[in-house]
């Protein structure tokens, strides 16, 4: 009794269903005594996999092994108790009939199933060393103790549900975010950096116009040229953020992909870009991700281009990439020899048409690292940037394992 109002009051509260099912082989055992055994298995595919225990199946390793190799839903006993949606019992074992090996010692057994949301996720599993003829208080105590555990599962269901529109809530709260200050940037741009090169063109024109007036056509074809790049700098600018704008509206296509396949492309792509300019790659074993197969090789293009464009001055650019292997994540680097930048402003480098260098030394838009960010927080990943200033910089993205 003290063991079933302990199991109960936990059942109340527990979501650690595993830790829940050592306190019910206890009430079991406390009722048919220390010669019983009592397993929680855990379906998974199209078979049952012991997941805990009585202590008394850990003095019988081979049974244990075979518990944990699984048993097969068709099992009788087992697949009863799934059929009907309730416990099953037999007052003699038979472990022929039954496909469990190693368990000729048994005499008795039941099964009761723990069903959540409609589907049997688990059994628990209760084997007497004698033959008896089940009462109904035994079975009694069997569905209690059974109950107890499917409000335990259906409470962890809830917590883990809870738990991932957590997640897809702060992942949506930092897309809002990006958006906001993508936003701003954009209507900074607006009145900044798209209305420069249109003064250039309006204001070149007019030079233009009295340079031809006065004959002078060498000083006009030199307007002209200004205009002309005014016009292809504003073209640039404007190209940047509609691509930006495109890939927010993409639909994510997540599959599993080979970084390394990406990697190898980018690299291509950027050996064209900066023809005739040596690079030294060190590219390391990389692993199989999940993600868009058409998002993520503009994160790679993007990262290998910035790592040889501000590497560029160098004699060799010398790019590094590698992958950091966590838990939860990939962590994806990019590391390059080049002029590196101010560390203050790390998180600038990711805001549209933020940049930290000069434009007549190294040529771009700003939308580059915006298009990381960008397609990176869509797959519920982070960016971030590291550099001492001077010798080089690394860039850092991490994506979720699935």
């Amino acid at each position: 009794m003290e063991a079933f109002t302990a199991f109960t009051e936990a059942a109340g509260v527990e979501t650690d269903v595993l830790k829940l099912s050592h306190q019910a082989f206890q009430v079991l055992q406390g009722r048919f005594s220390d010669t019983s055994t009592a397993v929680f298995y855990e379906v998974e595919g199209e078979l049952f996999y012991a997941r805990s225990w009585s202590e008394d199946i850990d003095d019988q390793p081979e049974l244990l092994a075979a518990l944990q190799q699984g048993t097969s839903l068709s099992a009788p006993l087992f697949a009863e108790a799934v059929e009907t949606g309730g416990a099953a019992f037999t007052p003699a074992w038979d472990p022929t009939r039954e496909q469990i090996a190693h368990t000729e010692a048994y005499g008795a057994a039941a099964v009761y199933p723990l069903i959540v949301n409609g589907k049997t996720c688990a059994l628990l599993g209760l084997g007497l060393r004698q033959n008896r003829n089940w009462t109904e208080q035994d079975e009694a105590v069997l569905r209690a103790v059974g109950r107890g555990l499917t409000l335990a599962m259906e409470r962890a269901e809830v917590v883990k549900q809870l738990a991932q529109r957590q997640a897809a809530l702060e992942q949506s709260n930092q897309s809002f975010q990006t958006a906001n200050e993508e936003l701003e940037a954009f209507s900074y741009s607006a009145s900044h950096d798209l209305r420069t090169p249109v003064r250039h063109v309006i204001g070149f024109a007019e030079l233009a116009q009295k340079a031809l007036v006065n004959a002078h056509v060498d000083q006009a074809q030199r307007h002209l040229e200004i205009i002309k790049q005014g016009a292809l700098r504003m073209t640039a600018l404007i190209d940047g953020m509609l691509g930006l704008s495109r890939v927010g509206q993409q639909d994510l296509r997540s599959a599993p992909v080979e970084l390394g396949d990406l990697v190898f492309q980018a690299r291509r792509d950027v050996e064209a870009e900066f023809d005739g300019h040596p690079v030294r790659w060190q590219i390391a074993d990389l692993p199989q991700v999940w993600g868009d197969r058409e998002m993520l090789p503009q994160v790679m293009t993007n990262l290998l281009s910035n790592a040889v464009k501000y590497s560029s001055t160098r004699d060799v650019s010398d790019v590094r990439v590698w992958a950091q292997d966590d838990p939860a994540e990939w962590t994806i680097r990019v590391e390059d020899n080049g002029v590196g930048f101010d560390p203050r402003y790390a998180q600038k480098l990711f805001g549209i048409f933020q940049r930290l260098h000069n434009d007549r030394d190294f040529k771009g838009t700003g939308v580059g690292l915006a298009t990381v960010r960008r397609i990176v927080t869509r797959h519920g990943g982070r960016v971030s940037a590291e550099s001492a200033g001077q010798g080089g910089a690394t860039f850092s993205f991490t994506l979720p394992k699935r």
